[in-house]
């Protein structure tokens, strides 16, 4: 039995905890003491530091008064590796397009990592641009912040893939991203809302300008079709946005402050054509972000947006009768079995590259 020790608490991912008898199966457990391990699954860069269990803080100082301590979880992981004498999964809580220095430094000096688990992973192997060592942000930046004169420092940095594995966890709504249930019994509601475009706008900062030229866009839109179609776009309560949101034909999906957003799993759970800003340099786990696959996608210039929105709204029950089908695909795909059996598969292929290669 392949013995893993999950560095934070247990009962706040439900997907290793409740079905740890599924990894069994595979010869996998993770209900082991960090004491009887052969391997620590270590989540990094979750923001949530008052989850790391006692048994990592007894041997290694992490700050959890702070939101994120990466310089001491990278320490830490030496430490397993170094004084312990663990091997490590690394669990990386990112979007895919930061691309981080000292990670990739980590996996070149330690064999000992078997594999880094992102949820999203920049497809290409490559130089990318950057501002603050993100590649979206520079393209926020390249196609609206620039022509308008303000300047950011702008950093070329080598996407690493090796080792990287993009995986997402099921069930992991407190500190994850992903599904929180895979069902794929598809609910109707009422439709109240053409379109839904509701988000917040930190003032200041990327998101939020690329944010503001999509309303505008949208708004453009609408004022040429002599503002017939209903949009969902003002602010709401936390209560009322789902709710309106399930009540919308389509939703409008941008980035936020990264790729991916909570919606985008809220609209295939409940049958809401998404119409996203194409983010197809970004591989993801269950391919959402494949050019109008799931997902419909717009230019991030917007030259197509209008054709595009136009089209799903003149052909709405073909499109949403084509998007139940592919929905319903999608989760008999996607079950809890397959998730078992894919990272079953990868710790104990990985597990075996390294007794081969030692």
């Amino acid at each position: 039995m392949i013995n893993i020790f999950v560095s934070i608490e247990l009962n706040k991912i439900k997907f290793l905890n409740k079905y740890n008898d599924l990894f069994k199966k595979y010869n996998i457990n993770f209900h082991s003491s960090l004491k009887d391990c052969h391997i620590v699954l270590f989540f990094y860069n979750l923001g949530k530091p008052t989850i790391i269990r006692q048994e990592i803080l007894n041997h290694f100082y992490i700050n959890t008064n702070i939101k994120y301590d990466c310089l001491n979880e990278e320490k830490c992981i030496e430490y397993l590796i170094e004084k312990l004498n663990k091997k490590v999964i690394i669990y990386f809580r990112s979007d895919s397009s930061v691309i981080r220095h000292s990670i990739n430094e980590l996996i070149k000096k330690y064999k000992d990592i078997l594999f880094v688990m992102r949820d999203y992973i920049l497809k290409e192997q490559k130089i990318f641009l950057t501002s603050s060592n993100n590649h979206f942000k520079y393209l926020i930046h390249k196609y609206f912040e620039n022509k308008e004169g303000n300047q950011r420092n702008i950093n070329k940095i080598f996407n690493l893939l090796n080792k990287y594995f993009c995986y997402t966890f099921p069930y992991f709504d407190y500190v994850g991203y992903g599904f929180s249930e895979l069902n794929n019994e598809i609910k109707n509601h009422n439709k109240l809302y053409d379109i839904f475009f509701v988000k917040n706008y930190r003032e200041n900062t990327l998101n939020c300008l690329l944010r503001k030229k999509t309303l505008k866009f949208l708004l453009n839109f609408n004022n040429k079709h002599n503002n017939k179609f209903n949009i969902c776009w003002k602010p709401c309560t936390k209560e009322e946005y789902n709710s309106r949101l399930l009540q919308s034909k389509i939703c409008i999906s941008t980035w936020g402050i990264g790729e991916s957003l909570r919606d985008d799993y809220f609209c295939v759970l409940n049958n809401i054509i998404c119409l996203k800003i194409d983010t197809s340099f970004t591989k993801d786990f269950y391919g959402l972000f494949k050019k109008d696959k799931l997902f419909y996608t717009y230019n991030i210039d917007f030259s197509n947006f209008e054709s595009k929105l136009l089209e799903l709204l003149e052909r709405y029950h073909h499109y949403q009768k084509i998007n139940k089908k592919n929905i319903k695909s999608f989760f008999n795909k996607y079950t809890l079995d397959y998730h078992v059996k894919v990272l079953s598969n990868k710790i104990n292929e990985e597990v075996k590259n390294y007794s081969n290669n030692k």
